[in-house]
């Protein structure tokens, strides 16, 4: 089975089960506060970190984080919490977990 049909098969049980998706799919979930506050669920890892940039591996891409003063304010093997000014979240065009 393909993994394009396997995805399809678990939203479609997701959504008749009334399970959040992100998670029978493992999908990214992003959650903005304002400017000033990023969570990412689902994360594959953290490429990059520096005070204007945070680079990090999902399923659906690598998403960057840009902004200033730029921490992380909690991470688990799943979850990070990024704080600071933020500019922008931004995944790439280019592949796939990057």
């Amino acid at each position: 089975m393909s993994t394009r049909r396997v995805r399809g098969v678990r939203s479609s049980l997701a959504e008749t089960l009334d399970i959040p998706r992100e998670v029978v799919v493992d999908l990214p979930k992003l959650t903005m506060v304002g400017r000033f506050e990023v969570t990412l669920e689902n994360h594959k890892g953290i490429v990059e970190f520096h005070p204007t940039i945070v680079r990090l591996r999902t399923s659906a891409g690598a998403l960057a984080v840009t902004g200033s003063s730029l921490t992380l304010s909690e991470l688990s093997s799943s979850k990070v919490t990024i704080r600071g000014v933020i500019d922008s979240a931004q995944y790439s065009a280019t592949g796939r977990g990057q």
